[in-house]
């Protein structure tokens, strides 16, 4: 007489779970992926909040008017028409919108927005205020 012993998985029971363990790692990956792309973008929009506050400040600072430039994948400052410091590219696959803000020694500006994109077309404007130039930020 042979005596079975019921300790233990049969083949099938694992295959089972390893199918299972195996989709929820590949649902995993696809949702760090999602949230690496929103990290990058408030990144983004962090950049374009810190660049314009440096321009306004670097404005009044020196006495003279200093610009906030964006092309579609890079904002930068220009003091008297020359690059102050370095072009900023926008992280991941966010985008800015073409835009030119000037900041005057008074701490005023010329006013103006710019539109930044995210990955899944998410978007915000950052406007700047003509009197105070102040910046923030709005939903389109």
């Amino acid at each position: 007489m042979t005596c079975r012993s019921d300790k233990g998985f049969t083949l099938a029971e694992i295959l089972i779970v390893l199918f299972i363990m195996g989709l929820a790692a590949g649902l995993a990956v696809v949702g760090f992926g999602k949230i690496h792309d929103n990290t990058l973008f408030r990144e983004a929009l962090r950049n374009v909040q810190a660049g314009a506050r440096q321009a306004r400040m670097l404005a009044i600072a020196r006495r003279e008017p200093v610009s906030l430039i964006s092309n579609g994948n890079s904002f930068w400052i220009e003091k008297e028409g020359r690059l102050y410091g370095r072009k900023t590219a926008m992280p991941g696959k966010s985008r800015i919108s073409d835009s030119r803000i000037v900041f005057f020694p008074k701490g005023d500006s010329s006013g103006g927005s710019v539109v930044i994109k995210g990955p899944d077309e998410k978007s915000y404007e950052f406007e700047v205020d003509r009197l105070t130039g102040a910046g923030r930020f709005n939903r389109p």
